[in-house]
């Protein structure tokens, strides 16, 4: 038998011998806890969770004393309630039940979790009594709205 057929044999044993030597390490719990934890989820944007209206407020920007009808001579409140990360614009429009703009104003806000922020309007003279609405909106998207009626004296 030449060299050459009794190398092939020897060479096929070391190869296998080789490969049966490699050993793969078995990953601890820190890199099995690594690549099964889920990936980590954005903050979520500021966004209104709450519109409430209301004749006086507290101290923390929330209503004291809700109401949808007001007396001619009262101070209305509003108090949006957000939550969420990040910069955003509040804005609210306050009109008639026909749409003629009354008053509007805006107060820019740096969420950072669940927040308050109050508007309020008042008249020296008296609220013609009808109906009204304020209308709130987020980065200049509405957000909600409130409809609310003054009475007669």
């Amino acid at each position: 038998m030449s060299f050459r057929f009794r190398a092939l044999p020897l060479l096929a044993l070391i190869g296998t011998l080789a490969a049966c030597g490699k050993t793969e390490k078995a990953p601890d719990a820190d890199s099995l806890a690594k690549a099964n934890a889920p990936a980590p989820v954005a903050p979520a944007p500021v966004s209104v969770k709450d519109i409430d209206l209301g004749r006086s407020i507290n101290p923390d920007k929330s209503i004291n004393d809700h109401a949808d009808a007001f007396k001619s001579r009262d101070t209305m409140y509003i108090s949006v309630r957000t939550d969420g990360v990040g910069d955003a614009v509040l804005a609210v429009r306050w009109s008639t039940a026909a749409g003629k703009l009354i008053d509007s104003s805006s107060q820019p806000i740096t969420g950072a979790g669940e927040a308050r922020t109050e508007f309020h309007i008042m008249k020296k003279s008296a609220w013609p009594a009808g109906d009204y609405q304020v209308d709130v909106l987020l980065n200049g998207v509405s957000a909600g709205s409130k409809p609310f009626t003054v009475k007669r004296p």
